[in-house]
């Protein structure tokens, strides 16, 4: 059970990412 929880941690965190990421490129876009 442990390990679905740090996956689920994991991805969330990507996803984060992801979209630091797509908010900083809209930045330089705009």
């Amino acid at each position: 059970g442990m390990k679905v929880i740090e996956n689920r941690a994991l991805k969330d965190e990507e996803k984060m990412e992801l979209q630091e990421i797509q908010l900083k490129e809209a930045k330089h876009i705009a």
